[in-house]
């Protein structure tokens, strides 16, 4: 896991505590500082793991409701995965996304 992957998964508190570090890079601290503003925004960054791992049920893919949810026209034009690796969409949408896996197409 990369650590863009990883901060996904830390609290607020402490990315807080990162962003005052003395020693921390000005790319580190700019990371964590837009991780935090993106979760005051209810904003989520999405990855193409985060979208694999939420949108396949086994064998099936993602369905019609759940890229609908997250903006992308049914059938998937092709390359869709990959452009949407590190766009950002509201949580609601990320949500809506996450409750749709494994539904109906």
């Amino acid at each position: 896991m990369n650590l863009e992957d990883a901060i996904k998964n830390w609290s607020d508190s402490v990315l807080r505590i990162l962003v005052d570090e003395e020693d921390l890079t000005d790319e580190h601290r700019q990371m964590f500082s837009h991780e935090l503003q993106n979760r005051d925004h209810g904003m989520v960054r999405l990855t193409t793991k985060m979208l694999h791992d939420a949108g396949t049920n086994g064998y099936e893919g993602w369905n019609s409701r759940q890229l609908a949810s997250i903006g992308i026209g049914w059938p998937a034009p092709k390359g869709w995965l990959t452009a949407m690796n590190g766009k950002e969409v509201t949580a609601e949408q990320w949500r809506r996304f996450v409750s749709l896996k494994g539904k109906k197409k």
